[in-house]
C-alpha cells in the first residue's frame, strides 16, 4: 500500500466526515426505535402504509457505505503512513522506506 500525506484541508474534510458518521449514526438509532414503536402501536395499517414507513432499507445501505468510506480513509490508507512516522521518530533519520 502507498504512503499517503494529507494536507491539512484534506484532514479537516474527514474530521468531518467521522462527524458526520456519528450523527447519522445516531439518527438511524432513533429512526430504527421509531419504526419499532410504529409497528407496534397500529399493527393494523394497510401494508401500503406500512411499506412507506418502512424506508429503512435505504437508511441502512448509506450507513454501511459511510462505515465503509471512512473505515477506508481513515484506518486502511493511513497504516503505512503510521508505520512510517513511526520508523522516522524511533530511528530518528528521514529515510524513504
Amino acid at each position: 500500500m502507498a504512503i499517503v500525506f494529507r494536507t491539512r484541508a484534506e484532514e479537516i474534510a474527514l474530521g468531518m466526515t467521522l462527524l458526520g458518521l456519528f450523527f447519522s449514526s445516531v439518527l438511524y438509532g432513533l429512526a430504527l426505535s421509531q419504526l419499532y414503536t410504529y409497528y407496534k402501536r397500529f399493527p393494523r395499517d394497510p401494508l401500503s402504509v406500512k411499506v412507506l414507513v418502512c424506508d429503512l432499507i435505504l437508511d441502512t445501505i448509506s450507513v454501511i457505505l459511510e462505515c465503509h468510506a471512512c473505515w477506508y480513509d481513515l484506518v486502511l490508507t493511513n497504516e503505512d503512513a503510521l508505520i512510517f512516522l513511526m520508523c522516522q521518530v524511533l530511528f530518528g533519520d528521514n529515510r524513504s522506506f
